[in-house]
């Protein structure tokens, strides 16, 4: 008998605990296809997905097309409350945990990343969203962005991965073991504690 489940051997119970887990699994795997069905349908339906639309909303100096703004617009007011109930609340409705960026940290990387997405984005009218949806129709030239994406994607992971390399505790270790040195303000000399 189990103590958590009382008539019910660990057994049984470790089989329920798995068929919830599958359970809550296939429903997370559902819950991303039904998103990703809605997302392609709204980049179509918008407009989005085609890129003369894209580079006519970013060429502000000429044919502007601002049509692209309602929908970005759209989206904002749709996503908005979601993403404060996630805020208040810290999971999703099915209650996965959820850990949202510091919207107060503006780092080099986040800059460095805006400017290739947004040079990207400009130089071909193809962002990785639409480019997917694109792609699906047999581009030619959404394929080849993707197959650039990926690759960028991977050297950006190997290029993180091979700066976490270092162990924080290792240079905290070193960093320990040499003598602590303060100024000493009246003299202006260097004192060992």
């Amino acid at each position: 008998m189990s103590p958590e489940s009382p008539g019910r051997s660990e057994g049984e119970d470790r089989s329920a605990a798995a068929q919830t887990s599958s359970g809550e699994q296939a429903a997370t795997i559902l819950w991303a296809l039904l998103a990703g069905v809605l997302f392609g349908a709204g980049l179509i339906v918008s407009g989005m997905s085609d890129p003369a639309n894209v580079l006519g909303f970013l060429d502000v100096t000429g044919a502007w097309n601002p049509s692209l703004a309602f929908a970005m617009g759209g989206a904002i007011l749709v996503a908005a409350p979601a993403f404060a109930w996630v805020r208040r609340h810290g999971r999703t409705l099915q209650g996965q945990p959820v850990r949202l960026p510091d919207r107060r940290h503006i780092t080099a990387p986040l800059v460095l990343g805006s400017v290739l997405f947004g040079l990207g984005w400009g130089l071909v009218g193809l962002c990785p969203g639409p480019a997917v949806v694109v792609a699906a129709q047999g581009v030619p030239k959404a394929c080849a962005f993707l197959i650039a994406l990926a690759l960028g994607l991977a050297v950006a992971s190997f290029s993180a991965r091979s700066r976490r390399t270092v162990d924080p505790r290792t240079v905290v270790a070193r960093s320990c073991r040499r003598p602590l040195r303060r100024a000493d303000p009246k003299d202006k000399k260097v004192v060992k504690n």
